[in-house]
């Protein structure tokens, strides 16, 4: 049995700014954590040219606030 690929994961800007967690298996486009206000969705970003996973100088798959918008 494989075990289960354990990835960290940071949040840039908004109000969970350097939030950190871990991601176990695959990685969702989106998650919800939990702020001093209440609830924020923040989401995935991808590498415009391979469609991977963007990571920091850390290793970190960075996530950002999820407005609803495409990423550029």
């Amino acid at each position: 049995m494989t075990p289960a690929v354990l990835n960290r994961a940071r949040a840039y800007c908004g109000p969970a700014h350097h939030h950190e967690w871990l991601v176990p298996g695959e990685c969702p486009e989106i998650v919800t954590l939990l702020v001093p206000a209440g609830w924020e969705r923040y989401r995935l970003v991808r590498n415009p040219a391979t469609g991977l996973p963007a990571r920091d100088s850390t290793g970190a798959l960075v996530f950002v606030p999820d407005r609803g918008e495409p990423l550029r």
